[in-house]
């Protein structure tokens, strides 16, 4: 026989919990239940509120798709809440020489390294365990991805050498420092 137990706690101080696949948080001061997760070629996402008899399911036949981000922002105008539009980004010339300033080694946190490459006059980043990926100028220091909705500013020293690298992905800012010289 089983004792009933509370599967929340709401002295502790936690924002999330996990339980049977499911994350449980709140959102737009709502209580929702989530799963997402994506492999060879797909993403999804279902957002349960169950106070609120709403269910949002987000599903993509392309792996990199922000499937998060748009079941966010569905959830947003269903709750009446302010959500921001994608911003289409734009490639701007530099020269490529300038690329070279900004290959090495990044370490975002300790054991993950974003390796910034470059290969006839093109510029790649890399994650540790992830696939290589061209990222593209939309100012001479700040760049993005076109398969993620991410992207990267160097912050360069007064020699124009890049120290240390921002990574902006899902409304977090992580500063990667440079670790070879």
């Amino acid at each position: 026989m089983f004792a009933p137990t509370a599967v929340i706690n709401p002295d502790a101080d936690q924002k999330a919990y996990y339980g049977y696949g499911w994350i449980i948080n709140t959102y737009y001061e709502r209580d929702r239940l989530f799963h997402s997760g994506g492999i060879n070629g797909f993403r999804t996402i279902i957002s349960r509120y169950p106070k609120d008899q709403i269910v949002v399911i987000v599903l993509s036949n392309v792996e990199t798709a922000s499937s998060d981000r748009i079941a966010n922002d569905i959830a947003a105008i269903l709750f009446e809440k302010p959500y921001e539009l994608p911003k289409q980004r734009h490639t701007i010339e530099v020269d490529s020489a300038l690329y070279e300033a900004y290959a090495g080694n990044y370490e975002l946190v300790p054991g993950v390294i974003l390796s910034i490459t470059t290969e006839s006059g093109h510029i790649f980043a890399q994650l540790t365990g992830q696939e290589r990926y061209e990222i593209f100028p939309e100012s001479p220091t700040e760049f993005f991805w076109k398969v993620v909705e991410a992207q990267l500013t160097f912050v360069v020293d007064g020699n124009d050498k890049a120290t240390s690298a921002i990574l902006h992905q899902n409304g977090q800012d992580m500063t990667a420092l440079r670790v070879d010289s």
